[in-house]
């Protein structure tokens, strides 16, 4: 259903999902979100034409696998969410569904159908050089509805891996939805990394707080093949918190992809940083939307953003817009934005020393996302970034080549 249904029943949902709830206030959960959907505004998505999108499916059934079962680690608590008890989902309640509540429709969709989650809960105090790995795949032909949700305890530093893969073979209209807290004097280091095929087309919402001195240092590497949405946001809520938000994003074929980057300074004393690098072939478009915005009484905060992207395509459309919203004097804000083509003094420099322009090419593009590739916590996780932008860069190369 490409437009979405007018209005959901929720009785209809809270007997539809019986017996995967494992909670009476889950399947409550699920009825608010019904009621809300019909009057939620579509999500924004400056410049991305989506409507038409299928990004309405349904079905009971999970739609993912753990291929490496659920993280284990001594000291973190980690629960399957449909199958959480009301105990179970104590610890959690408090935070979840609250920033990523039903305010637009999709995320009402998305909760009012919720097929499978995760539930992580890190201690105060917990120190682990050890990163949180959890390896999601989306299955071919089920439309996932994936809700995870990360609760970090103060004086406490973690790396959290979140990696999605997508199943080849049939279509699917799949939602991913993740909320972070980072508690006081916290330092979180999250990366996630989305490499769905062409037959998932998606909508990613992610949405973290920083709370008083703490810090996120967020690292996103979008990959997939299909239509896809990710809104990315951070609110730093507390004095002297930080965030720095890095995104890598490759658009092939004929895909669209449209990326929200958010942070919103409310604390005194924040800071927070975008930096979006992307690289587009064939006859994709990728949009980047950067949004710093420092609200009423964040005062001594500090926006700073730079979006950038680089087109290997005459039929490629390519945006990078950056806004700036400030409400407060005394503030630092900044922001760059570019379009354009692969330098051409470095691919002379690269081919005058015997490389081909292909891999001349190739070359300058990895250092341009260099900066953004750095920053994936595990290396094994790193190395597969590499491969699918070598892999997705030689087929688009092997396309040009064919036209021309």
């Amino acid at each position: 259903m490409a437009f979405g249904p007018k209005q959901l029943d929720g009785a209809a949902l809270a007997a539809a999902y019986a017996d995967l709830d494992h909670s009476a206030w889950l399947t409550a959960q699920r009825q608010r979100a019904a009621e809300a959907y019909s009057e939620a505004p579509w999500p924004e998505f400056a410049k991305v034409s989506y409507h038409a999108w299928p990004l309405f499916g349904t079905g009971t059934a999970a739609g993912v696998t753990y291929p490496d079962g659920l993280p284990t680690s001594a000291g973190v608590i980690v629960r399957s969410l449909l199958t959480a008890t009301n105990a179970d989902l104590a610890p959690f309640k408090d935070y979840l569904f609250k920033q990523t509540g039903p305010t637009d429709r999709l995320t009402a969709f998305h909760i009012a159908h919720l097929n499978s989650g995760v539930l992580i809960q890190i201690p105060d105090h917990f120190h682990s050089d050890q990163p949180v790995v959890l390896n999601t795949r989306l299955l071919a032909g089920q439309n996932a509805h994936h809700h995870v949700l990360v609760v970090v305890g103060s004086d406490a530093q973690v790396t959290i891996v979140d990696r999605y893969t997508g199943e080849d073979g049939a279509a699917s209209a799949d939602s991913v939805v993740t909320e972070i807290v980072v508690g006081e004097n916290s330092q979180v280091n999250f990366a996630n990394v989305d490499a769905f095929g062409s037959n998932i087309t998606a909508f990613i919402r992610r949405h973290a707080t920083v709370a008083a001195n703490g810090v996120l240092n967020w690292t996103a590497g979008v990959l997939n093949d299909g239509n896809m949405l990710a809104d990315t946001s951070t609110d730093l809520v507390g004095t002297g918190s930080t965030a720095d938000v890095k995104v890598v994003a490759l658009a092939t074929g004929k895909q669209t992809q449209g990326l929200n980057t958010r942070v919103t300074n409310i604390g005194r004393q924040t800071t927070a940083n975008i930096l979006q690098h992307g690289v587009i072939l064939e006859k994709a478009a990728l949009i980047f939307n950067g949004i710093g915005h420092i609200v009423k009484g964040a005062r001594g905060a500090d926006a700073q953003q730079e979006n950038r992207v680089l087109m290997l395509s005459r039929t490629a459309h390519g945006y990078a817009n950056p806004i700036l919203l400030i409400d407060e004097n005394d503030v630092k804000a900044g922001h760059a934005a570019s379009v354009g083509r692969v330098d051409a003094s470095q691919m002379y420099y690269l081919m005058s020393r015997g490389l081909t322009k292909d891999v001349a090419q190739r070359l300058v593009i990895r250092g341009f996302l260099g900066a953004v590739l750095t920053a994936i916590p595990l290396p094994t996780v790193q190395q597969e970034l590499i491969d699918t932008i070598e892999r997705k860069l030689i087929h688009g190369q092997t396309v040009a080549h064919q036209q021309n």
